[in-house]
């Protein structure tokens, strides 16, 4: 198993475990939570020196409230579709991922100026025609 499938293993078990239960339902908990990890092609890719994502309980909180629709859950595929997701690139170092299950997830991804950070911005359903006209159709699939 390499470095890289070792972490998405641990990333996968330590956000299905009542850590991320915490971060996700009790206010008290601040901070970032580690939602993904980036293969060394995903990094140069993403054109970041950080081999895991990131997400805030800021963004956490502020989605939650704009998007009632995604629950704990949903952020429990975030690892998946951030390892498998179709990556396209939109401005100033941030990027849409799309991952197709029974419904389409759309992920937005930052990486930040210096580089040193990748964090997600939000997670929300998106029909796949709405997919296909506002992602596929306008900006080039990088992976």
């Amino acid at each position: 198993m390499t470095i890289h499938e070792n972490a998405l293993n641990t990333v996968k078990d330590a956000i299905c475990s009542q850590i991320f239960h915490n971060f996700y339902y009790n206010d008290d908990v601040k901070g970032n939570f580690i939602v993904g990890a980036l293969s060394e092609s995903d990094m140069t890719i993403l054109g970041t020196k950080s081999s895991v994502v990131l997400m805030s309980k800021e963004s956490l909180e502020t989605h939650k409230i704009s998007h009632s629709d995604i629950g704990i859950d949903d952020y429990k595929k975030l690892p998946e579709i951030i390892e498998c997701g179709e990556v396209y690139p939109t401005s100033n170092r941030r990027y849409i991922l799309l991952k197709v299950e029974v419904r389409t997830y759309r992920a937005a991804l930052k990486v930040t100026q210096d580089s040193s950070e990748v964090y997600i911005l939000s997670l929300i359903y998106q029909p796949d025609e709405k997919a296909e006209k506002e992602i596929r159709k306008k900006f080039e699939r990088i992976r």
